[in-house]
C-alpha cells in the first residue's frame, strides 16, 4: 500500500500539472520528547466500531480504498497499538486518524507513519501535528536501530512543511526503487516546488 496523506498519479493545483514524486523523509531518534498538544475541544481515543463509517472516510482521503480501509479493521490489536484517532470532544466526531505500519521503502522493512487524515472541517488547528508526534512516541517505544520516515509527495507540499517543522528531513541516500542520485534530484525538484508555493 501507498502510504501517506493521498496518492494519486497526477495532482492538479492551480492550472498546473505536477507529476508524482516518491518523497522520503526521517526523523532522527528521540527528537520528540513529547506529544504537541490537540487544540482544546479535541481528544485521543480508542476506536470503537461507531468510529467505522468515519474510518473509511478519512482512510479514503487518505488515498486508501473502501476495501483497503477494512482491511487493517481485521487486526484490532494492530489497530490498538498502531493507530490513532481524535474526536471532536463536543460533536464526538472522528475528525482524525494516523497509523505506523511496517513499509518497504528501504531494503529492509522498517516503521513508516501512514494514512495521516484530518477531516477538512478542523484542518489547520495543529491536528494533523498531534497526530505525528503522536505516532513518533508510539515508535520510540519500540526496539529498532532505524530512526522513523515517512512517505510524501511534491503535489501534496503542506505537508513536507508540516514533516519539516517536526523535525523530517529529506532522505538523499538510496532507497528501494530509487539510487542516490535519483533522490537527490526528487528533492531538488520538490524544493524548487515549495520555494514557487510558499512565495507566492
Amino acid at each position: 500500500m501507498n502510504s501517506h496523506f493521498s496518492w494519486l498519479f497526477l495532482y492538479v493545483m492551480m492550472g498546473q500539472v505536477i507529476k508524482m514524486k516518491d518523497l522520503l523523509m526521517v526523523l532522527p531518534r528521540k527528537m520528540i520528547q513529547r506529544r504537541k498538544p490537540l487544540p482544546e475541544r479535541y481528544e485521543f481515543v480508542s476506536y470503537t466500531k461507531r468510529f467505522h463509517g468515519p474510518w473509511i472516510t478519512l482512510c479514503k482521503q487518505a488515498g486508501y480504498t473502501a476495501v483497503e480501509a477494512e482491511m487493517f479493521l481485521q487486526d484490532p490489536e494492530n489497530i490498538e497499538e498502531n493507530f490513532v484517532f481524535v474526536i471532536d470532544q463536543v460533536t464526538h466526531k472522528l475528525v482524525g486518524i494516523g497509523g505506523l505500519i511496517q513499509d518497504d521503502a528501504f531494503l529492509t522493512k522498517r516503521s513508516c507513519i501512514d494514512c495521516v487524515s484530518v477531516d477538512p472541517s478542523v484542518q489547520r488547528q495543529g491536528i494533523g501535528s498531534s497526530i505525528v508526534s503522536a505516532l513518533v512516541l508510539k515508535y520510540e517505544r519500540k526496539p529498532s536501530k532505524y530512526p522513523i520516515y515517512v512517505r510524501t509527495d511534491i503535489a501534496y507540499w503542506p505537508s513536507i512543511i508540516l514533516f519539516s517543522r517536526l523535525g523530517f528531513t529529506p532522505y538523499l541516500g538510496q532507497s528501494k526503487q530509487a539510487t542516490k542520485k535519483q533522490n537527490e534530484k526528487k528533492w531538488e525538484h520538490a524544493t524548487n516546488v515549495l520555494r514557487e508555493k510558499t512565495a507566492s
